[in-house]
């Protein structure tokens, strides 16, 4: 997880299809790049899919937040949280009830003791209260409490966590541009934009087609907003196609970008399977029709299966799917500098 981001989340289709499909996520996250998991993992406009926590940096929410949260309203929260100062941390944390300095189950039951706060204990002769496992009674009182070790100390949540934001809208909404950048005075610039343009300095916050986020930090403003005029004519489908062959060919420069984008009919692309396992099965299946998913998964490897196949059909997986030349020849990493005339080589 990286280091600005706050909860790292697992989603995928509910909708069984035959295979497993997912993709990973760091929040909180701009609106292109929780489409672009979408992509990733298959998930289809307006179908509904899991949401499943893998790691958080706010621990004292760690055991609070449900099992399936809304993606959406999880992103607003990290965004919430990612924006306050240290002291409106501190403060939302204070809506919780901690124990400072305590990191473990035998830390928390030693307090417990000494703070009676177990009453099983009270007759026990001090002779023998060495001999008893406090790490175990610590251990109870957590489960019992719902409580979990943060960074500052063992944390219990004061009462229930009620819904801020009653209004917010769940489902996930596509932006309204194509590509943000952040300027040097810290104002957000939408692209594509009819106004005048100024050459500064500017980072890219967000993009329809993430992989060319670092490529685009470099590149001059009016160039950037040409492409972005060129992403707006494109399709979803052509942008899942184009994702696949940059990922392919791992091309970041905006400017080979731009001549792939111009030369996508000279490929072909199968967005229904990601990866040679996939493929794979759908090969035998066709072959043999009357074994089941089962048998075939038992006898055959098939991710060596799936792989041979397509190194032989000169295909490239990808998370967005299946991608080759409509002219049987191998994709490069150099498809879009070689046609460009441009040396990798040279520094």
């Amino acid at each position: 997880m990286n280091a600005d981001k706050l909860f790292q989340v697992e989603i995928w289709p509910q909708t069984e299809r035959g295979y497993t499909a997912s993709a990973t996520l760091d929040l909180p996250a701009y609106p292109w790049a929780i489409l672009d998991a979408m992509d990733r993992a298959r998930i289809r406009p307006g179908e509904e899919f899991n949401c499943e926590l893998l790691d958080t940096e706010v621990d004292f929410l760690r055991n609070r937040l449900p099992d399936n949260p809304n993606l959406n309203a999880l992103n607003h929260l990290a965004s919430r949280i990612a924006g306050m100062e240290d002291w409106e941390r501190l403060a939302m944390e204070g809506m919780c009830q901690i124990a400072y300095g305590v990191s473990n189950d035998r830390g928390l039951g030693q307090v417990s003791d000494e703070s009676g706060m177990l009453p099983e204990l009270d007759d026990v002769p001090e002779k023998v209260r060495d001999l008893i496992d406090l790490e175990l009674f610590g251990r109870k009182c957590r489960l019992a409490e719902g409580g979990v070790f943060a960074r500052g100390g063992y944390v219990v949540p004061d009462g229930e966590l009620q819904q801020a934001y009653p209004d917010l809208r769940l489902d996930i909404q596509r932006p309204d541009y194509q590509i943000l950048l952040e300027q040097a005075d810290g104002r957000q610039l939408k692209l594509p934009s009819q106004d005048e343009l100024l050459a500064v300095y500017h980072a890219c916050l967000d993009c329809r087609i993430p992989q060319l986020m670092a490529g685009i930090d470099i590149e001059n403003i009016e160039d950037t907003n040409e492409f972005a005029e060129k992403l707006q004519d494109m399709g979803d489908k052509q942008v899942q196609k184009f994702k696949a062959l940059l990922t392919a060919t791992g091309c970041t420069s905006l400017t080979e970008a731009n001549y792939l984008a111009d030369n996508l009919e000279l490929y072909a692309f199968d967005g229904n399977y990601a990866s040679p396992e996939e493929y794979a099965m759908r090969e035998l299946r066709e072959g043999f029709p009357s074994m089941s998913d089962a048998t075939l998964r038992n006898c055959v490897n098939l991710g060596r299966f799936g792989s041979a196949l397509l190194r032989q059909e000169q295909t490239a997986a990808t998370a967005y799917g299946l991608i080759c030349r409509e002219d049987g020849q191998q994709i490069t990493e150099r498809e879009g500098a070689d046609s460009l005339g441009f040396d990798l080589t040279m520094e």
